[in-house]
C-alpha cells in the first residue's frame, strides 16, 4: 500500500502545484464574467491524444507539460495538458502505473491514494465533497475542492486499466458562485461556471487501451480474413514470405518522403528524438496504413501524418505487384 500511495500521490503534484499558483482576483469580479473566451463557440476545440487514448474540448489550445516522477516503484512519466484563462484554469493529465491489476480493489486503492496524496501535498486545499462516478466500465471519483479559500474546483479521476486520468477545472469563488461563497448545491453556482464545466467534463472520452489495434495490424488482419491473394513482403532484402511480417527501414525506398512538421505543443515541451512508424504500402506505392511503433507521444501524430502522405516505388516480385510492410524512422530535433 505504501508503494501505491507514493506512486499515485506524486502524480497529483502537478495539479496541486498549478492550483496553488492561482492568484487572488481583483475586487468586484462579476459572477458571469463578460467578455469571457468560453462564451464563444468558436473558442472550443477538440483536443485528442492518440497515445493517451482520450479526447476532450478545450476553450483553446492547451500547453503540454511532461514530468518524470521518482516513486518507490521506479520512475514514471506524467503527461499534462493545461490552459489558463483570465477567469478559469483547465487541466487534463495521465500517467501509467508500473505494476497494476484490473480488479476493482486496485482501482479503489488507487483512487483513495490519489485523493490522499493530493490533499497531503497541498495544505491550502479543502475537500468539500467526494462521490463515485464512472466512465464506461471504469470507475472514478469526483472531488469538489476549495483552494486557499479563493478558488473553487471540480476534479475527476479515473482508473482505466493501468492508467490514471485526472481532469480538473478551477475558478475564483466570485466566478463560480452567485454569492461568492462555496456551496455543495449545484444551483448556487453561476450559469457561466455550470455551463462551462459541463461542456469541459462531458466532452471527455477515453478509449480502452485493450480494444485499440494499430491501423496496419488491423488492415493486415482484414486482408487475411478476406483471403486476398496478396503477397506481403518485408521492406528489406530478406526473403519474401506469404505471412504478414514486419521489419526493415524503408526511408531510402521512398520516392517522396514527406518531412513532418514540428508540432507547437511538442516545441513547448522540448520534445525530441526518433519516432518509428510501421507502414503498409499498397500495390501503387501509396501508404495504405500507418501506426507508431515507438517514439515521443507528442511527436507521434506528426510522424503518422507525414508517413501517410509519403510515396514509394511500387514493388513487384516475379513480375507480380506486392504489398510491402516496413518501418519509416523520423528524427525530431528540439527547436
Amino acid at each position: 500500500m505504501k508503494r501505491l500511495t507514493l506512486l499515485v500521490g506524486v502524480a497529483t503534484s502537478c495539479l496541486s502545484l498549478c492550483l496553488g499558483q492561482q492568484k487572488s482576483p481583483t475586487a468586484n469580479i462579476p459572477p458571469a464574467p463578460t467578455p469571457a473566451i468560453e462564451y464563444s463557440p468558436n473558442a472550443w476545440k477538440e483536443f485528442s491524444s492518440p497515445e493517451g487514448h482520450f479526447s476532450i474540448l478545450f476553450p483553446g489550445t492547451p500547453v503540454a507539460k511532461i514530468d518524470e516522477l521518482q516513486t518507490a516503484a521506479g520512475k514514471v512519466k506524467s503527461y499534462a495538458f493545461v490552459m489558463r484563462l483570465p477567469q478559469t484554469f483547465y487541466h487534463v493529465s495521465y500517467m501509467d502505473y508500473i505494476v497494476y491489476s484490473d480488479d476493482a480493489e486496485f482501482a479503489k486503492r488507487s483512487l483513495d491514494a490519489g485523493r490522499d496524496g493530493m490533499l497531503a501535498r497541498n495544505k491550502g486545499m479543502e475537500l468539500l465533497n467526494e462521490k463515485q462516478i464512472a466512465i464506461g466500465n471504469f470507475v472514478g471519483r469526483e472531488f469538489l475542492i476549495v483552494q486557499d479559500r479563493f478558488s473553487f474546483g471540480i476534479m475527476r479521476t479515473f482508473v482505466v486499466r493501468g492508467r490514471l486520468y485526472e481532469i480538473a477545472m478551477l475558478a475564483p469563488l466570485d466566478v463560480a458562485f452567485r454569492k461568492g461563497r462555496p456551496s455543495l448545491r449545484a444551483e448556487d453556482r453561476t450559469e457561466f461556471f455550470t455551463s462551462t464545466a459541463s461542456k469541459f467534463f462531458d466532452s471527455f472520452k477515453v478509449v480502452d487501451p485493450a480494444e485499440t489495434v494499430g491501423e496496419v495490424d488491423r488492415m493486415l488482419r482484414e486482408l487475411k480474413e478476406k483471403k486476398k491473394d496478396v503477397l506481403i513482403v518485408m521492406g528489406s532484402s530478406a526473403p519474401p514470405s506469404q505471412n504478414p511480417i514486419t521489419g526493415g527501414v524503408i526511408n531510402g525506398k521512398a520516392v517522396n518522403l514527406v518531412t513532418p512538421k514540428y508540432p507547437a505543443i511538442a516545441r513547448s515541451a522540448h520534445a525530441s528524438g526518433p519516432v518509428s512508424v510501421k507502414v503498409l504500402i499498397d500495390l501503387e506505392g501509396n501508404v495504405a496504413a500507418a501506426q507508431v511503433v515507438d517514439g515521443h507521444p507528442l511527436l507521434r501524430a506528426a510522424a503518422i501524418k507525414a508517413a501517410r502522405e509519403s510515396k514509394f516505388t511500387p514493388t513487384q516480385l516475379d513480375g507480380k505487384p506486392v504489398m510491402v510492410v516496413g518501418i519509416i524512422i523520423y528524427n525530431f530535433v528540439a527547436q
